[in-house]
């Protein structure tokens, strides 16, 4: 007992990758950690390794997000260096049908997310890349079924510099009523 407390306590949204491939065995029990959350909708899980796919979607999502308008996107895509995919060999697409699974596919990039953390991975929960993946020629080459959007993104990834594009962390407003 208390090894999901150690996972929680270690993890951390790694923005920097190593230039090393995850291995298949370790990307199949964070899928599978993916599939025992607790779901509202069937989801689907398409665990993205191919290097060429990668780079596009990075780069894809890099212009929108500096094309944006939001000023949170294009400050973040404005800084030197940055990449939205942060260099990261596996991205993580959960999908489920948006009416029905926006929650079960928060549940599972979580669950994913710290079981790479207690395997010694990098993680880190990811949305922009969700716009890109929603684009049809997206969804066809990752094989979503109908109806499903990608709703949640987890890159994965032995962590490089743990201190590029850190962010302050603001706790929760934590109350109790009784």
């Amino acid at each position: 007992m208390g090894e999901t407390f150690g996972a929680l306590n270690a993890r951390k949204s790694v923005r920097s990758y190593a230039n090393k491939q995850v291995e298949r065995k370790l990307l199949e029990k964070i899928a599978d950690a993916g599939d025992k959350a607790p779901l509202g909708a069937p989801l689907a899980i398409r665990i993205i390794t191919d290097t060429e796919l990668l780079e596009r979607i990075d780069k894809e999502t890099h212009d929108r997000m500096k094309n944006s308008g939001v000023p949170f996107l294009v400050e973040r895509a404005s800084l030197p260096g940055y990449r939205p995919l942060y260099s990261a060999p596996v991205l993580i697409v959960i999908a489920s049908d948006p009416a029905r699974g926006p929650l079960g596919a928060g549940a599972a990039a979580e669950n994913m997310i710290i079981a790479a953390t207690d395997l010694g991975l990098g993680s880190c929960f990811v949305g922009s890349p969700m716009q890109t993946v929603s684009d049809p020629s997206y969804a066809e080459k990752i094989g979503l079924p109908e109806g499903f959007k990608p709703l949640a993104g987890v890159l994965v990834g032995y962590a490089d510099d743990p201190t590029l594009f850190k962010r302050p962390r603001t706790p929760a407003d934590i109350a109790y009523i009784e």
